[in-house]
């Protein structure tokens, strides 16, 4: 995929003198926050031809004509049996027959033992019914309509899997502080005091549920991620994901940042559902950066 990103040529000469992550990782925060801030800021950039062409897919996905309407001629003729124009949208129509034919077999996943055993064949059987309840957990065949759908309007469709702490069944030392009635440690699996945000050790409160935690998957359009800049898309190692976090629940995750954390009110953002720019109200825009490992 050399042409993976429009006009790479000058495009990736901006970003030849930037220092790679590893170099600035170990150094203080606003050194790292500084290298972050120019490197998301000069994608960002890059990135607005495209982005826009996104958007434009869209609306025509939509059957929303974003261009101006036409204006006749001056003309002393009247128009008296004038008729609109009747639009028919068949790419959406040839859109969403692509993605059927594409989502109609599942990806093939086939769990064979190891040998003849018989606790192996259970073993095999039970992990095959394992991976047919988690494709209906997590309801696979939604994520993947989702996913063929992005791919074909813009070209690309991003999935991130995150942690979802509020997933998954009740904590079993929270099980025990219930029904001991009294507040416990949280330990981590080495035994070891869970510590919070704040630096102090996390206590389980017999009266407020904790779960084990679970994965969760996110579809992102593509206008809010922003790939590194590479020749070959194998070896991008970063990218920065924009998203939308309601203000109180930032300030209830990061405590010790209540005071720093504040609406943002001259703010657009594009809406997806009605094509346009709306105003934040009680929200901030959050931008994540991601590293694989190298």
């Amino acid at each position: 995929m050399t042409d993976f990103f429009d006009e790479l040529d000058s495009a990736y000469v901006e970003e030849l003198n930037t220092k790679p992550f590893h170099s600035i990782k170990d150094k203080k925060d606003k050194e790292i926050l500084g290298w972050l801030n120019k490197v998301y800021q000069s994608l960002d950039k890059q990135s607005v031809s495209r982005f826009t062409t996104y958007k434009s897919n869209l609306a025509s996905y939509r059957g929303v004509n974003r261009n101006k309407p036409h204006m006749p001629r001056d003309s002393e003729k009247p128009y008296m049996n004038k008729i609109g124009k009747f639009v028919v949208n068949h790419l959406y129509d040839m859109t969403e027959t692509k993605i059927s034919q594409m989502c109609r077999i599942k990806p093939a996943v086939d769990i064979l033992p190891t040998n003849d055993e018989h606790s192996d064949k259970n073993a095999a059987i039970a992990v095959k019914h394992l991976i047919n309840h988690l494709w209906y957990l997590y309801n696979m065949d939604s994520l993947l309509q989702k996913m063929q759908r992005n791919a074909r309007i813009f070209g690309e469709s991003y999935v991130f899997i995150e942690w979802d702490a509020d997933k998954g069944d009740l904590h079993p030392l929270y099980v025990k502080a219930r029904d001991t009635g009294t507040n416990l440690m949280l330990l981590d699996d080495e035994g070891n005091p869970e510590m919070g945000d704040d630096g102090k050790p996390v206590i389980l409160n017999k009266d407020i549920p904790v779960k084990i935690g679970d994965i969760k998957y996110e579809v992102e359009v593509p206008w809010r991620v922003f790939l590194q800049r590479k020749r070959k898309f194998e070896e991008v190692e970063y990218c920065f994901r924009v998203k939308l976090e309601a203000i109180e629940d930032l300030k209830k995750e990061y405590p010790h940042l209540k005071e720093k954390l504040k609406s943002e009110k001259n703010v657009k953002f594009f809406n997806t559902e009605d094509l346009t720019e709306t105003l934040l109200e009680e929200e901030v825009v959050v931008i994540e950066f991601f590293h694989k490992s190298t």
